[in-house]
């Protein structure tokens, strides 16, 4: 999680909070970035889009090609 002050080009807002991830696998080899970010007065609502986004990359991208033993 990060701060940044500046103001966002197509909404005009300043954005305020920063969320960044990035998921990896070991098997199979994944690599994923994931961000998310909005203003500091909506950081619940950010950061449950950022958990969303989470979860839909381990459950959608990398969990489907784990392999079972």
């Amino acid at each position: 999680m990060k701060k940044v002050v500046g103001v966002h080009r197509t909404t005009g807002k300043m954005l305020a909070i920063v969320f960044e991830a990035t998921i990896t696998a070991q098997v199979p080899p994944a690599f994923s970035p994931v961000s998310e970010s909005g203003h500091v007065l909506q950081k619940v609502e950010v950061s449950k889009r950022f958990a969303k986004q989470v979860k839909q990359v381990i459950v959608e991208n990398i969990g489907p090609n784990i392999l079972a033993h």
